[in-house]
């Protein structure tokens, strides 16, 4: 269980890293597209003039002086995470993106790896200041015409500093793509050496249980084993009866009291058959103590008489218990021959009968002679 959480848990913070590194991806490509729009404004505005050209350069230089200040916010210890947010949105991040994006920077800003990719993106800070720097120097409509030599200048500036930002979109780009690989592959291979492990503490569980099995397997064996030697040992017939059912599991003793062909295992019998084989006489009582019985989840215990062949009746004795440990009600119990207990009760019965009559014709008898023998 632990390993599966862990497993979950790598997959749940691989597909977050995931997200955050193409969230960094798409600030990047925002970078990038702001600044080629400045520089292509620009040199527009240069060679004609128009003020929605230096409009169109203004809002486009928002978006690096944004992530800027954002870089800022999420570098200083003190300033909240959600100015950088609020920054990384003015830039045009998507709020969504913004949370997670701010927290991991915060949270490996001090690694080596961290501040040299941002090192890449810092450095065309520079740029994006020069840039502004000629932004300056253009002239406005009311100042043209630009002289040549001032023209060719800031179209030669223009040029160095559009290579310049292309360089260090292309570095920068190179960079998180490098780290978005490495971090798929450093994904991959924890959820493999995850899995793994989940898979071999599985087969060692799996092991573990088919031992305990085993064990438990055994130890119902050998309380088999000792339950057939005490049925046997005292002729008692073992019988197994899922309460509503119409048939009733019965030992081979239990087949031999009711007079059933010999089995060598537990076969399942119709009730009928085992009604039409009880006393007429016994079944009414019978089926009310079942009945009673099977109510109250009591033990039930209770005597009767068996057809077991033509002209041949058997006393037994039933006892059983009811339990629904297996999600349905069933009766388990044994079938004892008690006709030899019937049959010397019923002559020791018939003994004392006799006793009790040859004592009271004794004293009959002796009350007779006294009354003969006195005038």
């Amino acid at each position: 269980m632990l390993t599966l959480g862990a497993l979950l848990t790598a997959s749940l913070i691989s597909l977050q890293a995931l997200s955050v590194a193409r969230a960094f991806v798409s600030a990047e490509s925002l970078w990038s597209k702001s600044t080629f729009t400045a520089v292509l404004a620009l040199q527009q505005f240069l060679e004609i003039g128009l003020e929605d050209d230096l409009d169109r350069f203004g809002d486009a230089m928002m978006v690096p002086f944004a992530m800027r200040r954002a870089r800022a916010a999420i570098e200083a210890p003190d300033v909240p995470l959600e100015q950088a947010q609020q920054y990384l949105v003015d830039a045009g991040v998507e709020p969504a993106d913004a949370t997670p994006m701010t927290y991991l920077y915060r949270l490996v800003a001090d690694m080596a790896w961290a501040q040299s990719t941002v090192q890449r993106l810092a450095s065309a800070d520079e740029y994006v200041d020069r840039l502004l720097a000629v932004a300056a120097q253009v002239p406005r409509q009311a100042e043209r015409p630009v002289d040549p030599q001032d023209l060719l200048r800031l179209r030669a500036d223009l040029r160095r500093l559009a290579d310049h930002l292309s360089t260090a979109q292309h570095q920068f780009g190179d960079r998180l793509s490098d780290l978005s690989r490495q971090g798929v592959r450093l994904g991959i291979f924890m959820t493999v050496l995850l899995a793994t492990a989940l898979a071999v503490g599985a087969s060692i569980n799996s092991l573990r249980l088919q031992r305990q099995d085993a064990a438990r397997g055994a130890a119902l064996e050998v309380a088999n084993e000792r339950l057939r030697l005490a049925t046997q040992s005292d002729r008692l017939g073992v019988f197994e009866w899922p309460v509503g059912t119409d048939h009733i599991w019965l030992d081979p003793r239990c087949c031999e009291l009711y007079g059933l062909p010999a089995v060598p295992t537990a076969v399942s019998v119709e009730r009928s058959v085992l009604w039409s084989r009880t006393a007429d006489q016994d079944q009414p009582e019978l089926r009310d103590a079942l009945e009673q019985a099977a109510a109250r989840r009591e033990m039930f215990k209770h005597r009767y008489r068996i057809c077991s062949a033509p002209e041949t009746m058997r006393d037994v004795e039933i006892t059983g218990l009811f339990s629904a440990a297996t999600g349905r009600l069933r009766m388990v119990g044994v079938l004892r021959d008690v006709s030899e207990d019937v049959r010397r009760a019923q002559a020791e019965a018939d003994l004392q009968a006799q006793q009790a009559a040859a004592q009271t014709q004794a004293r009959l008898l002796s009350r007779l002679s006294h009354e003969l023998r006195t005038p």
